[in-house]
């Protein structure tokens, strides 16, 4: 497929893109369009997204394809979350990933890799912390247990030099109080403070 046209102006070899395209996010564009295997013409509107919606949607399919390659290579038994900052909203994305589509599996696998930080790594580890005590089975069907907001399977963490702020602190809460493996790079380790 080759585009010939955006919005009318034609495009030739060489030609510079940007100012066809900038300041264009939300507002509908159309292609011009050729297809040289069948011969054929045909004209598409787009909605171009701004760069911001770019990155989230990378994210989102980064997330996905670990997520993923975890199921595919633990047949299912290991779960994946991406923690990616430390801050009240993905904190509350990690709790709903661990025990929405993560409840039952054997182990987690808690990725911090290029956090820039925030402040959470109390609630986080106060979340991986948790220690099985109490399960309920009347007539041997298992309806709960507890604790029942904290996470009390195996864990791994991903680390690397990208872990910044709050997020070079959280693995060394990690290892300090022995909640499972570190993988990864090192971090930092400078941690930083902004009042």
């Amino acid at each position: 497929m080759i585009i010939e046209k955006i919005d009318d102006r034609t495009i030739n070899g060489g030609m510079d893109l940007s100012p066809l395209l900038n300041f264009k996010a939300g507002k509908p564009t159309a292609l011009s369009i050729f297809d040289p295997t069948k011969n054929t013409r045909f004209a598409v509107t787009m909605k171009p997204i701004a760069l911001g919606e770019l990155e989230a949607l990378l994210y989102q399919r980064w997330i996905k394809q670990r997520r993923d390659s975890v199921d595919k290579l633990s047949n299912g038994t290991i779960g994946y979350v991406h923690v990616g900052r430390m801050a009240d909203g993905a904190y509350r994305d990690t709790v709903a990933e661990a025990f929405g589509r993560r409840v039952g599996k054997k182990a987690l696998i808690v990725d911090t890799r290029w956090n820039p930080g925030g402040n959470m790594h109390d609630a986080l580890a106060t979340f991986l912390s948790g220690k099985k005590y109490l399960q309920w089975v009347p007539r041997g069907q298992l309806l709960g247990w507890e604790p029942g907001r904290k996470w009390y399977q195996k864990t791994a963490l991903l680390i690397n030099e990208g872990n910044y702020s709050d997020c070079m602190v959280f693995p060394w809460v990690y290892k300090h109080f022995q909640f499972g493996r570190l993988i990864g790079m090192p971090v930092n380790g400078s941690r930083t403070f902004v009042w």
